[in-house]
């Protein structure tokens, strides 16, 4: 009798936490299309909301993470998300939600709430698959590697960061196959845009940022002379909520063709749609333009952790697939000196999305897939799991 497969994912606070979970539910609709899915995740982040518009059952974990820094404010913080913590709530939040749902594997895909997830879960003797996103491991995911099964790494080399008992996987990080299968006039289509003319997508992160903000305005108002652009440039500027209006005030009178979006849901017509990319250096960023091949101009945030958003940024922009700007060099000025050429070029454009291309991982998120499969159907062999000819190494 073969029964369906139940996958819990837990994880989330940012976009790039969701979004490689989200792909892999998807790849694992086509290898297994009975699979039912649930996800667990913090109440008051954004995968509250994005993970039942996608139709997947949502179930909160009140969790803090750790704030860094020594305010008063990151303090208490940490002080009260460490009372949580002793007092057990996250872990029998956790069990609860696993005691009802009852699934055949756990993947984690990043952020403090996988920790009580994973831990519960192992307690019930479920295997857990933990996904790292970036080139430099996440302090959760440190933690996990001590206990879990495995730990997909999107990079080489990132094992280091890992404990020595862990079992890791380089595949790459898992895109949706939406961002792959759209086509240019497809995802002009949706955003009213011509066929004719060069798309610039602008995107800090799901959050925006203020610095990247503001050097993008500063670039555009510099460029506002060329008579070519006044024509040809249509921009998508996903700003970030806290930060439209002032961005939409200063180029109030901007003579290009300029969208705001506090944020654009609709991520993959936005790559669709685009000939060049400015945007944050996250680990999903970096993994959806390398396997669209798409050039970009990368400006790595400064406060991430580990300072890994330079390190995902590196190799692509060692290579020619991308231009990196870091947080010292960054001003309005020297993006235009990076930015201009490459409006005025196609052939430069189309050079940089061909190494782009070929440093991408598109089939991550299959690949991810069939590990899961493999750990499930190797923790319930009676309960003929999947059907796919592949094997856990």
């Amino acid at each position: 009798m073969c029964h369906s497969l139940k996958v819990l994912f837990a994880g989330g606070g940012t976009g790039g936490h969701i979004a490689p979970g989200l792909a892999v539910l998807d790849a694992l609709k086509t290898l297994r299309p009975d699979v039912e899915a649930a996800w667990v995740g913090t109440p008051e982040r954004r995968e509250a909301e994005w993970i039942p518009r996608e139709g997947v059952p949502f179930f909160p974990i009140a969790l803090r993470g750790i704030q860094r820094g020594r305010s008063f404010q990151a303090i208490l913080h940490n002080l009260r998300g460490l009372l949580e913590w002793v007092t057990t709530r996250p872990m029998r939040t956790a069990s609860r939600h696993l005691k009802l749902l009852d699934p055949h594997v756990v993947v984690a895909t990043g952020g403090y709430v996988c920790v009580p997830v994973s831990l519960s879960a192992r307690l019930r003797g479920l295997p857990v698959i933990a996904l790292e996103q970036n080139a430099r491991v996440g302090t959760a995911v440190w933690l996990l590697s001590y206990l879990v099964q495995s730990v997909v790494l999107a990079y080489e080399g990132s094992e280091s960061d890992l404990s020595d008992r862990s079992k890791h996987h380089v595949m790459g990080n898992p895109v949706r196959a939406r961002v792959l299968s759209l086509t240019q006039a497809e995802g002009r289509q949706h955003f009213g845009l011509p066929p004719q003319g060069e798309v610039l997508l602008i995107t800090g992160g799901s959050l925006g940022s203020r610095d990247l903000n503001k050097a993008c305005v500063e670039a555009l108002k510099r460029m506002e002379g060329d008579d070519v652009l006044k024509e040809r440039l249509f921009v998508l500027f996903h700003t970030g909520e806290h930060h439209l209006s002032w961005v939409k005030e200063a180029l109030r009178d901007s003579p290009f063709h300029i969208q705001f979006h506090p944020y654009i849901v609709p991520m993959p017509e936005a790559l669709a749609c685009s000939d060049l990319v400015i945007a944050r250096g996250g680990a999903m960023t970096v993994a959806e333009l390398s396997a669209r091949g798409l050039p970009a101009i990368l400006l790595p945030w400064v406060g991430a952790a580990r300072d890994h958003q330079r390190i995902n940024c590196e190799t692509l922009a060692s290579q020619g697939g991308a231009i990196m700007i870091t947080a010292d060099q960054l001003s309005g000025e020297r993006l235009v000196q990076e930015l201009y050429p490459l409006l005025l070029d196609s052939a430069a454009r189309n050079r940089m999305a061909e190494i782009s291309r070929r440093a991408g991982r598109p089939h991550a998120a299959m690949d991810v897939a069939a590990l899961i499969l493999d750990y499930a159907e190797k923790r319930n062999p009676s309960r003929s799991l999947s059907n796919h000819a592949s094997s856990v190494d």
